[in-house]
């Protein structure tokens, strides 16, 4: 019984390290886009800047 509830205790434990993780990767591809987006928007301006 104590190793089913220290399996179940572990589980968990994966469980909501996973979450953690996905969450973290959530907000660095959020922070990602947002400098693709700044990026892109200076290269645009730039290559207007040159016609």
């Amino acid at each position: 019984m104590k190793r089913l509830q220290s399996a179940a205790d572990d589980a968990e434990e994966y469980a909501a390290a996973t979450i953690d993780f996905a969450i973290a990767a959530i907000e660095e591809a959020e922070y990602a886009t947002l400098d693709a987006v700044l990026v892109r928007a200076e290269a645009d301006e730039a290559a207007d800047a040159a016609k």
